[in-house]
């Protein structure tokens, strides 16, 4: 942005981009020019997949144990090639993260209803905010984030960014399965291809609970402000 930012300011938010918080002390879209928006999208996608590599690992590890039951498992990640497996695992997963955040951008560059000034400000739009959904980032090229006047009753959009959130929190551990049925048929043993069938279900029953309780809460949101005479519907009921 014009004039720049303090010191604090920017190493804040170079920091909640690499840890993929959330967090900012100013407004994404507004502060930063297009290049620190490039930055910040570079910092979210080494940080995504930084945690996601050192997630895929501590799964390997808590799930292979050192009982006798996985001394095939332990052979398969201990032995000489192991280097090698654990360069082409990370190169899976950077692949695979790829191929699905394009997949995102694909399909959020013909949704948007905002103005964007030029295509490519569509286009780097729609590539941010799928990096940013499935990195579970939650930052936002949007004042007021997914509640931007433009943006606010665009359900395909939001849709899309909730299909992104929640495949890029099940890990590639699930992700893997999903899509490897054969390695669950042959290896149907190996807890590891257990998965998806272990991860999905739990989180989707997560959101279930988490959803419930949020519409608890608007209602009682809804009822205190009634009671209160207010008239005007609280800021996340607003339209």
């Amino acid at each position: 942005a014009e004039g720049g930012m303090n010191f604090t300011d920017a190493f804040f938010m170079s920091t909640s981009s690499t840890c993929v918080t959330g967090l900012g002390v100013v407004d994404t879209a507004t502060a930063f020019s297009y290049k620190g928006h490039v930055v910040i999208l570079i910092l979210i996608k080494l940080g995504g997949l930084n945690i996601i590599a050192f997630g895929f690992l501590f799964v390997l590890l808590s799930k292979l144990g050192l009982g006798v039951k996985h001394d095939s498992l332990i052979e398969d990640f201990v032995n000489q090639d192991s280097i090698n497996t654990t360069r082409s695992t990370f190169k899976k997963i950077v692949l695979w993260s790829i191929f699905i955040e394009l997949v995102g951008a694909a399909l959020l560059y013909p949704l948007w209803n905002a103005d964007f000034a030029t295509t490519g400000d569509q286009v780097f739009s729609s590539v941010f905010h799928s990096v940013s959904a499935f990195n579970n980032a939650g930052l936002s090229l949007f004042t007021d984030g997914l509640y931007h006047a433009d943006i606010q009753t665009n359900y395909l959009v939001h849709l899309v960014i909730t299909v992104l959130v929640f495949v890029g929190a099940l890990g590639f551990a699930a992700i893997f399965d999903l899509f490897d049925i054969m390695c669950c048929h042959q290896h149907s043993d190996r807890p590891l291809c257990l998965q998806a069938a272990d991860i999905v279900p739990d989180t989707v029953a997560g959101l279930g609970v988490e959803s419930n309780c949020w519409l608890v809460q608007q209602q009682d949101f809804r009822i205190v402000d009634k009671r209160a005479g207010n008239l005007e519907p609280p800021f996340h009921a607003r339209r």
